[in-house]
């Protein structure tokens, strides 16, 4: 299979090897996406995340050693120009708005259908602001204006 050199290249953290596994077929078929890499750890993405360079970084929330409103912090520090996407199941975990506010650019839910996933990625790699319905229905409090692209 041939990639194409264009495709936004995404990164996924999520210590669920389903997850992982799901995503990665999901993105395989898509030509405007390929996934660069992978990791079920903060601690592990933040080590390889400065060789691969992805495009956006799929985030779960809830890491085996810290939230995604750290995670996003120190992502954004050694990749200012990648973006970052919240992947939960959580729609109403109070870390949400905290991961926001350390720059992550959207929060999309794990139920989200195939093609919405694709979607999100694509959007928030071309700089809008993604929040899953579901969560900005019922958490959508003070969260700071749209970041510009990077």
């Amino acid at each position: 299979m041939t990639i194409n050199p264009k495709a936004i290249r995404v990164f996924v953290v999520d210590d669920h090897p389903v997850v992982v596994q799901g995503v990665n077929m999901l993105i395989r078929g898509d030509p405007r996406l390929t996934v660069v890499g992978d990791a079920r750890s903060a601690g592990e993405a933040l080590r390889v995340l400065p060789k691969l360079n992805p495009d956006v970084v799929l985030l779960d929330l809830r890491l085996p050693d810290m939230l995604a409103s750290e995670s996003a912090r120190r992502i954004r520090a050694i990749l200012p120009q990648a973006r970052i996407l919240v992947f939960t199941a959580h729609s109403e975990h109070p870390a949400l708005q905290l991961a926001m506010d350390a720059g992550a650019h959207g929060v999309l839910l794990k139920d989200v259908a195939n093609a919405d996933l694709v979607d999100a990625i694509i959007r928030t790699f071309r700089g809008e602001t993604v929040l899953d319905p579901a969560w900005s229905r019922t958490a959508r409090r003070g969260i700071p204006s749209p970041r510009p692209a990077s």
